[in-house]
């Protein structure tokens, strides 16, 4: 691969570290890429996933990501290797940055694991923070190859992984939205780690599927640290909560507090109709809901990781408690003699 016109990218993390990385943008690079994204479409097409279920992968549709091969040395094979990453992007691009001398030491020839590598070069300044944390994480992988013998070859097994990769990791968001722990003997109280629970038992007595999906994206974000996607995603999912219980009771005969919400119900509507009964919340549990979503809204890029986590994990206990304090009362209350139809 030739090195004229080659152009340059600086990684711009927080602490503007890490150097310059070397763009491949000649006729090679552009076949690799070609190459490379008609693997990957073909590995998904033997999952058979269509339409809006393809949003769970990375590189579909309209989506472009810049792909990084990042050279090091490999101790046990006593060769050059490569880190892949991909990272969301609004253009198809390849860079390359060989740190051969720098990661030729026993300290570096310990790591054998492609995120622990990473996070050597980060410390040693090689590359920044927000590479790292912006990359797809199903697409990392080390590859025994140097640069030519790489973008040369099939490509279909690092395409095949990749694609794998992801799949597995979204299929578990799905199907185990949070590690299992024991079950309470009370179903309606759960804590944040039985949100699975939480879902079946809203799929059983409401039409939840929607719900399910949205928190499971969240929960997706949450997964890939994309902090303020997650946040901004429960708070809708709080909402959507608060209308499932508005729903349960308005079906059950209290249908004043779905009175007023309008086309496009605000956090301030869903507050409100919490006020009327039969829910009748005090002043102080009105506090509590603004506290909910003045907690979403203060989420922003600014924020450290460690804060936004935090935040999100506070959110997260909020669905929780909500869950347990309404929810279980919109089920089980008596109907309303006068108005027990259904909405």
């Amino acid at each position: 691969m030739t090195r004229k016109n080659k152009s340059q990218i600086k990684q711009k993390g927080s602490n503007k570290r890490g150097k310059p990385f070397r763009e491949l943008n000649d006729g090679e690079a552009e076949n690799f890429i070609r190459k490379f994204h008609n693997q990957y479409l073909k590995r998904i097409k033997f999952y058979g996933i269509k339409d809006k279920n393809l949003r769970r992968f990375s590189w579909v549709e309209n989506k472009k990501v810049n792909i990084f091969l990042i050279e090091v040395y490999y101790d046990s094979l006593n060769d050059k290797i490569m880190i892949f990453l991909a990272v969301p992007s609004n253009k198809n691009k390849v860079y390359f940055k060989s740190f051969i001398e720098e990661t030729t030491n026993p300290e570096f020839s310990k790591l054998v694991n492609p995120q622990k590598q990473l996070d050597w070069l980060i410390m040693h300044d090689l590359i920044s923070q927000e590479l790292k944390s912006r990359a797809i994480l199903s697409s990392v992988e080390l590859v025994p190859q140097d640069l030519n013998n790489f973008i040369r070859s099939p490509l279909d097994t690092f395409a095949k992984d990749w694609v794998d990769n992801e799949y597995e990791t979204t299929l578990k968001s799905e199907t185990t939205p949070v590690i299992s722990f024991p079950t309470s003997n009370q179903r309606f109280f759960i804590d944040r780690y039985h949100f699975n629970d939480m879902l079946e038992t809203i799929n059983q007595n409401n039409e939840g599927e929607q719900f399910t999906d949205e928190f499971n994206q969240c929960l997706f974000a949450y997964e890939h640290e994309k902090w303020f996607i997650c946040a901004a995603g429960l708070g809708s999912c709080i909402e959507h909560l608060m209308l499932i219980i508005i729903l349960n009771y308005a079906q059950k005969g209290y249908t004043k507090m779905l009175k007023g919400l309008g086309k496009d119900p605000t956090a301030k509507d869903y507050i409100f109709a919490f006020r009327k009964d039969p829910i009748n919340i005090s002043t102080r549990q009105e506090r509590f809901f603004n506290s909910v979503f003045g907690l979403r809204n203060s989420i922003d890029h600014h924020n450290t990781g460690k804060t936004q986590r935090n935040m999100c994990d506070l959110l997260l206990d909020q669905i929780s408690d909500i869950y347990n304090d309404y929810y279980k009362s919109s089920i089980t209350i008596t109907p309303k003699a006068s108005q027990s139809k259904k909405i």
